[in-house]
């Protein structure tokens, strides 16, 4: 045996490591990506979260998300021209505060919009854009409650999706 065989050995192996873990590494920070803010069906899905679903649901409801995830892209990018960075933070802060205080969806809606200081113009835009994202949501909501079986809708009880009492109550 040559006495450099070792030595390759150790460090081809060193390398392999090295690569190997880059890899994982990458494929952890993809999973890591994909998991944030993420998508549409994942979102859809968590607003039926008594629901077990089947392959067949779940392929219909990614169609579902796909038909309808150019609108609420377009609805996104139109709400975040009306808010500076600073007022969609404080808006956001004030709408969970309260939502904590325990008002409905609507309620802490209406505050948060005041307490980022819009002109009325521009408060009448966003509450604008804001009804066509609920639209869109609504109709969402109905597509997927649309696919549900008699016994996964009994499971939904009186209160629909998120458990909540349909979507008049947000």
């Amino acid at each position: 045996m040559n006495s450099k065989t070792p030595l390759r050995l150790a460090v081809t192996l060193a390398f392999f490591s090295l690569a190997v873990g880059s890899f994982a590494n990458a494929q952890n920070e993809k999973k890591k990506r994909q998991g944030r803010g993420g998508g549409l069906v994942r979102q859809v899905m968590s607003r039926f979260k008594t629901v077990e679903f089947s392959e067949e649901q779940k392929t219909k409801i990614k169609e579902i998300a796909k038909k309808h995830g150019a609108q609420l892209t377009e609805i996104r990018k139109e709400m975040s021209g009306l808010m500076t960075a600073d007022q969609k933070q404080a808006r956001a802060k004030a709408l969970a505060a309260a939502r904590k205080e325990g008002k409905k969806f609507a309620e802490a809606n209406e505050i948060a919009n005041k307490a980022i200081g819009l002109s009325e113009e521009a408060l009448g835009k966003l509450k604008a854009v804001q009804a066509k994202n609920q639209a869109v949501q609504k109709q969402i909501n109905e597509a997927v409650t649309a696919l549900l079986t008699d016994e996964q809708k009994a499971g939904l009880g009186k209160k629909g999706a998120k458990g909540k009492k349909s979507q008049g109550n947000r």
